[in-house]
């Protein structure tokens, strides 16, 4: 039954969150640089945090919630906070059946074409990052 809690979120999240990072791509300047920078951040954290499952998960996590907050519409971003919290359980077992290179390799995908400013490859890095992880799931 777990694994249907988290094939429910990543179908959740895979509505919503392609279309965030295609609107993150498209952000004017300032915040772009902003956000640009933040994500870095958040990549930095998760790459020091593998091994240490806790804080590369809440590293993960804040990446997503920067950019739900960051696209223009912060209904999205509340939305994602509020699923995360109601779903840590799953977000710690996905962790566990993913591993951590999995995160690392489309987070880094997702942050370079936001920072190319190229929201059709945003939207699809994002896409291929949930879409590879609701496979996986679909095969256990």
């Amino acid at each position: 039954s777990d694994y249907i809690d988290i094939s429910k979120l990543l179908s959740f999240r895979l509505m919503i969150e392609p279309n965030a990072s295609e609107m993150c791509a498209g952000l004017d300047s300032e915040k772009h640089n902003e956000l640009v920078a933040r994500l870095k951040e958040s990549l930095e954290d998760m790459r020091k945090s593998v091994d240490d499952r806790e804080n590369f998960i809440k590293a993960d996590l804040q990446f997503h919630k920067l950019l739900g907050f960051a696209c223009g519409n912060e209904l999205i971003g509340m939305a994602l906070s509020d699923v995360f919290g109601a779903t840590e359980k799953a977000a710690k077992d996905t962790n566990q059946i993913f591993g951590y290179e999995h995160g690392l390799k489309f987070h880094q995908r997702i942050l370079e074409a936001i920072e190319k400013k190229d929201p059709k490859a945003a939207k699809k890095a994002m896409g291929q990052h949930l879409k590879d992880a609701l496979e996986k799931i679909s095969d256990k």
